[in-house]
């Protein structure tokens, strides 16, 4: 049937080509580079065989060595995908695709954009809603913030308290700091020094970046290579290629800084 047929086709072109493929060469890459020499070495040190078959269970062993992320990360995709099948029924149930629309029929048509949406991703993003923030506290102190496309046109600038997205970090957030705390893994402290420069300067330059990109590596990235966006893709390597750089020069200022420092002695 025409359903079935549309069915695979975006399974093979999002699913299959842009997302699963491109996912197994990946770890296939990293087991390689990192895991197979010591893998390999232990099968030859056990009289074991080393063909295709220990390699892929090589492959294995290093995808499941955490059973209780392997575990979470299964049950993260499940819980997504329902998420993501029930909220896509509901909104062609009632004929209802953005939150901005609900916004405007209860009588807050300021919150919206010009074209009558709010930032409604519908999962969960990271710094476009943090940015509605920061923009709604601008605003109430006066300044013009909604004259340009971020708010004015693409995600409108709603009340924190009818701001969906930003509702779901607040949940996460406190979600994590609960979980942190009954697992006594939560411990508050202070950064000194030249510890504070490197968080603000790194914290300047990713919002920069997750602006000039339209999005942070949950956003721009992950959810991207998840929806069968080769965008994603070529964000993904942006993000390593700058990670790179950014690690290069730390590992090099704290080796001029360590040597400096020993020079005292």
């Amino acid at each position: 049937s025409a359903v079935s047929s549309n069915t695979m086709r975006f399974f093979i072109a999002n699913s299959l080509v842009n997302t699963i493929l491109p996912s197994i060469l990946l770890l296939a890459l990293i087991y390689y580079a990192y895991i197979r020499k010591g893998f390999i070495k232990k099968r030859k040190k056990a009289k074991a065989s080393t063909g295709l078959g220990a390699h892929a269970a090589g492959l294995w062993k290093m995808i499941t060595a955490s059973k209780r992320t392997t575990l979470m990360g299964i049950l993260i995709g499940i819980t997504a995908g329902i998420h993501i099948l029930s909220m896509k029924g509901m909104q062609i149930k009632f004929g209802v695709d953005n939150f901005g629309q609900l916004l405007t029929r209860m009588g807050h048509g300021v919150d919206v954009s010009t074209t009558g949406r709010v930032f409604d991703p519908g999962y969960w993003y990271i710094t476009t809603q943090e940015a509605q923030f920061a923009g709604w506290i601008m605003e109430k102190v006066g300044w013009q913030i909604r004259d340009n496309v971020f708010f004015g046109v693409m995600n409108g600038l709603p009340e924190l308290w009818r701001n969906p997205a930003l509702w779901m970090s607040i949940g996460i957030i406190l979600g994590a700091m609960i979980m942190a705390l009954m697992s006594k893994e939560f411990k508050f402290k202070l950064p000194k020094g030249e510890l504070i420069v490197w968080g603000l300067g790194g914290g300047l330059l990713m919002g920069i970046g997750a602006r000039v990109a339209l999005g942070c590596n949950i956003g721009a990235f992950f959810i991207r290579v998840a929806g069968g966006d080769p965008g994603g893709w070529l964000f993904g390597l942006g993000m390593v290629g700058g990670g790179f750089v950014g690690v290069k020069f730390f590992n090099w200022w704290t080796e001029r800084k360590m040597a400096k420092e020993m020079e005292d002695f």
